[in-house]
């Protein structure tokens, strides 16, 4: 399998996955439209998708503030994004000279 084929399939996975948890998650933004108490069906959405609770609320949260749209719900890597730093530059620097200076 080439590796754009690979990312491909990714992509279709993620959208699929995507979509079947905003068709969990939808009929509860209608019960809070409607007033009604949620905490229950959280649980229930959590055991029917296999997540912890917490983390289902935050994808209920992440789907009510993007319109209900599936496309909110898609995979993002985790972790520091490529070229992020956790350091400051001015802390690489002395490590970098520290480093030259130890070989």
């Amino acid at each position: 399998m080439s590796v754009g084929l690979l990312g491909r399939g990714i992509c279709v996975v993620n959208e699929r996955l995507a979509k079947h948890r905003a068709a969990v998650l939808r009929p509860i933004l209608e019960l809070e439209k409607r007033g009604e108490p949620i905490s229950a069906a959280i649980g229930d959405a959590a055991w029917e998708l296999g997540l912890a609770k917490s983390h289902t609320w935050s994808l209920y949260r992440c789907l009510r503030e993007n319109d209900a749209r599936a496309t909110a719900l898609e995979l993002d890597r985790r972790g520091p994004k490529p070229g992020s730093k956790r350091i400051a530059e001015g802390v690489e620097i002395i490590i970098d000279e520290s480093c030259e200076n130890t070989i």
